[in-house]
């Protein structure tokens, strides 16, 4: 004879299971996209460190600016 007690969980796992199923159903139109995600990171991975540490070799537009013309900059005051 069934309790209260398996009925409940019978109808927690139902409601367990009935999620787990509108949550692959909601999210089976991005299945393709989260498949390939670790694929491409994966497979990208080098590139992007290649490419990183390419780019820390080019000097940067801020240094070549000299800090004291930064400094005296009069960009709030009128000119009257």
């Amino acid at each position: 004879m069934p309790t209260l007690l398996d009925a409940k969980r019978r109808a927690a796992a139902a409601l367990v299971l009935g999620l787990g199923v509108a949550l692959l159903i909601a999210l089976a139109p991005y299945a393709t996209g989260l498949v390939w995600i670790p694929v491409l990171y994966v497979a990208l991975a080098p590139v992007y460190a290649w490419r990183a540490a390419r780019a820390r070799e080019v000097p940067r537009a801020s240094s070549w600016r000299s800090r004291s013309s930064s400094s005296s900059c009069s960009a709030g005051r009128s000119r009257a």
